[in-house]
């Protein structure tokens, strides 16, 4: 009857504006200038684009929470964020885990953007720290998808992380990156990480970045060796026009808060949604 896994998020500060994500669990969306933009033209039916008012009754609560929590029996703890190694509560939360005497056992496992190395000093002592770092791209799509930190520091905490921690990827496909898996793959390959240790998860909302927008004959060509993301790619088509629509404007607004624009990095997408939407509307099913 005791608590032995926990998962949680101690704020949600973020150094990102991923793509993929929204106000709630990003506190860099949440004070974006394009956030009322993205409500008005993008999300207008749905609450994903309302700015929140920040996460600091959530965090008081949490202290609050866990300091009166026994912890005498936990045996792993999932930190997701916001961006865990960001926060200014992790090392509070840390200290409080080496409170216990069996704090050593503890596994950790950080959910992360790979953004900022974890501290050595603050995880030292620990026998197991797991690193899930989300990646969904490499180069410049990765800096365009995943806003704000540029692909080179990603890369190069990677190649510094796998030398120090046990580090996995996980990868969200949608439509931003749906025919650029291969060298995501290819990269993993390189830095001597597990097949097994990179995981997938289909993108099931914003519904304007869904990867089944895209005609199915066109997600065939993109198949690779991993057969996840090959079911994924063989879904049958959702022909949406709105949606269609809203992911061509999202990407021109987003684009404002990017150092590279979504079609500088990968013209293809950008180009079958526009020939998409362009029919649409010729055949009167979007005006």
């Amino acid at each position: 009857n005791k608590l032995q896994h926990l998962e949680l998020a101690l704020d949600f500060t973020c150094n990102m504006m991923c793509r993929i994500c929204g106000p709630r669990q990003s506190s860099k969306w949440n004070a974006s200038p394009v956030l009322k933009n993205m409500k008005d033209e993008v999300g207008a039916e749905d609450d994903a684009y309302v700015k929140t008012k920040g996460s600091k009754e959530y965090t008081k609560n949490i202290k609050r929470i866990l300091s009166n929590s026994d912890l005498s029996d936990l045996k792993e703890v999932k930190l997701v964020g916001g961006e865990p190694l960001y926060s200014k509560n992790l090392p509070w939360f840390i200290n409080l885990l080496k409170k216990q005497e069996h704090w050593k056992d503890i596994k950790i496992i950080i959910i992360t953007n790979g953004s900022i190395l974890p501290s050595k000093d603050l995880f030292e002592g620990f026998n197991c720290v797991e690193i899930d770092v989300s990646l969904d791209a490499v180069g410049d799509l990765a800096t365009v998808t995943r806003m704000k930190v540029p692909w080179k520091i990603i890369d190069e905490n990677m190649r510094r992380m796998v030398k120090l921690y046990e580090v996995h990827i996980h990868t969200t496909v949608s439509i931003l990156n749906c025919n650029q898996i291969e060298p995501l793959l290819q990269y993993r390959h390189d830095l001597n990480i597990l097949p097994e240790a990179h995981t997938f998860t289909m993108l099931h909302g914003p519904n304007h970045l869904s990867l089944n927008l895209i005609p199915k004959e066109y997600r065939q060509k993109w198949k690779s060796y991993n057969h996840r993301v090959n079911k994924m790619l063989e879904m049958e088509h959702h022909e949406d026009p709105a949606e269609a629509y809203r992911f061509l404007k999202s990407s021109e607004i987003l684009d404002v808060e990017s150092e590279l624009s979504f079609r500088d990095v990968n013209p293809e997408i950008m180009e079958i949604m526009e020939e998409l939407v362009k029919n649409y509307k010729s055949e009167g099913k979007y005006s």
